[in-house]
C-alpha cells in the first residue's frame, strides 16, 4: 500500500517494493537468455550485441529477428550484468556496464585500458583527489563489489530505499564492499556512481534517465 511520507527533499511516495523496479512477464524471460541471428553480421543480434541486445519480435510464441525476419537462435543464458552512470556535480556524465568476470577499475586515468577515466570529466583540485586507481567495481555471483584502492578515501552513501536518510561508510583500503540497490558511491565530493536502473538528475545529453542508454540493468561516488 502506498502512502505519503516524509523524505529527503519534501514528501516521498512510501510504501512498495524497495529498491529498483525489476522486469517481469515475457520481456524478462527474452531479456534473460542471449539470442543468436542467423546472419552473422545483423546489427541487432550478432554476438558483439550480447550485451545490449534489443527484446526479440515473437511471432507464434517464436523470437524472431526484426531485421532479417528470420528465428533467433537460443544462445543459453544471458551472463550478469548491472549498468552503472558516473555523475558530476549533479550531471550524468558517462553509462557503463558491469559484468560477471569483467571488473572495471574506475579512477582519474586508470591503468586498465578498459577502465573508466574520470579524469576526463573533472579538472583542477577535484581532479587530483581522486586517485589514478581509484576504486575497482566487479560482480559476483550476483553481488555488486566495490574495492578501495586509493589514497584519499571512498566512501558509500548507504540506505534501503530511496525516501531513507543515507548512512556514511568508509571504506577498509582493499576490502569489497558489496553495494546494495539504493547505494551511492561516493569517490570525491560531486564525483559519485550511481546504479543506472534508478531516477536519476539530468543527463549531459539532456535526457532525465539513463535507462535508454543503459546498455543492459546498474550506484555512485565521492570521498
Amino acid at each position: 500500500m502506498l502512502r505519503l511520507g516524509v523524505g529527503e527533499g519534501g514528501a516521498r511516495i512510501l510504501g512498495g517494493q524497495p529498491g529498483p523496479p525489476q522486469p517481469s512477464g515475457p520481456g524478462a524471460v527474452l531479456l534473460s537468455r542471449v539470442w543468436r541471428c542467423p546472419s552473422r553480421e545483423c546489427p541487432t543480434f550478432a554476438e558483439r550485441r550480447q550485451a545490449n541486445q534489443a527484446v526479440p519480435r515473437m511471432r507464434s510464441g517464436v523470437p524472431i529477428c526484426p531485421r532479417h525476419d528470420e528465428p533467433l537462435i537460443n544462445g543459453g543464458s544471458r551472463p550478469p550484468a548491472v549498468a552503472m552512470a558516473l555523475i558530476v556535480e549533479g550531471t550524468v556524465r558517462h553509462r557503463f556496464v558491469v559484468r560477471t568476470g569483467r571488473p572495471i577499475t574506475v579512477g582519474r586515468s586508470p591503468d586498465d585500458p578498459n577502465g573508466l577515466m574520470i579524469g576526463a570529466f573533472v579538472t583542477g583540485d577535484v581532479a587530483q583527489m581522486i586517485s589514478r586507481n581509484h576504486a575497482v567495481l566487479e560482480l559476483h555471483d550476483d553481488v555488486l563489489l566495490v574495492t578501495d584502492q586509493s589514497t584519499n578515501g571512498t566512501v558509500v552513501r548507504s540506505r534501503s530505499a530511496s525516501y531513507l536518510p543515507a548512512d556514511e561508510i568508509q571504506l577498509t583500503a582493499g576490502a569489497p564492499y558489496p553495494l546494495q540497490p539504493w547505494d551511492t558511491v561516493v569517490l570525491r565530493a560531486g564525483v559519485e556512481i550511481t546504479r543506472a536502473d534508478r531516477s536519476l538528475t539530468r543527463s549531459a545529453g539532456g535526457a532525465e534517465s539513463v535507462m535508454g542508454d543503459a546498455p543492459t540493468i546498474s550506484m555512485r561516488p565521492q570521498a
